[in-house]
């Protein structure tokens, strides 16, 4: 680890070791859709270490701006810009120590050697169904993110797990919501604000700690819950 790693990443090193702090600063998240969630979990995830792979290409828009604290400082200049590239620019100046890589190949040529987990968010269930289609072949985590407000919702694909997103209908997991009595509208049409961002935190800082144990230990944070729908 070069010298300036070392004095940024010091009070991490302290906490959970120096090879650690290298697996991470050598680990990239690959995020499919950039929302107030995704967009405040990448930027923990630069501010650890984690190189971030960006994949929206969409124009950024005032409502990005709005609700966003990483965007919020952005002008009129930025909007109609690929959110993709304002959202990179804006973790490199938060720690130019990292990797951002803007996206712009197909979403499974995107994997690079140093991709540990995938992250996809922003789309509605049926277009997350076909993401999950498509990438079956790949073996790393993938966390899917319906919503992006305080009625979000996680699902996750882990290696070596049963749960496959394409595997299931909208209904089937609905019914599944309801004996577990699970409440969740994946129609939910909720325009986010940033009176929803400190919940947004929370589900960063706990997709955080897993993305954290897999890299140091090689499995999920124990508090990780699988949901059996089969």
């Amino acid at each position: 680890m070069e010298v300036n790693q070392a004095k940024l990443y010091d009070r991490q090193i302290q906490i959970f070791g120096a090879d650690t702090q290298k697996r991470i600063s050598a680990s990239e998240v690959l995020i499919h859709g950039l929302n107030t969630v995704t967009t405040e979990m990448a930027k923990n995830l630069a501010l650890i270490g984690f190189s971030v792979a960006l994949c929206d290409d969409r124009p950024l828009t005032a409502q990005d701006i709005d609700a966003s604290p990483l965007l919020g400082k952005c002008d009129e200049h930025s909007i109609s810009t690929p959110v993709a590239q304002v959202v990179a620019t804006k973790l490199l100046e938060m720690n130019p120590c990292i990797r951002v890589r803007v996206v712009t190949d197909t979403l499974d040529s995107a994997f690079g050697e140093s991709t540990q987990v995938f992250v996809s968010a922003g789309q509605n269930f049926e277009a997350q169904v076909g993401v999950s289609s498509q990438l079956t072949h790949i073996n790393v985590p993938k966390f899917y993110v319906f919503g992006a407000n305080y009625r979000f919702l996680v699902l996750a694909e882990m290696p070596g797990k049963p749960f496959k997103l394409a595997e299931h209908t909208q209904e089937q997991l609905q019914t599944k919501f309801a004996e577990l009595d699970l409440q969740y509208d994946f129609n939910d049409t909720h325009t986010p604000s940033l009176d929803d961002f400190v919940l947004q935190c929370v589900f960063g800082a706990t997709l955080n700690q897993t993305l954290l144990s897999l890299v140091s230990s090689g499995r999920a944070a124990h508090n990780l819950m699988y949901l059996d729908v089969d």
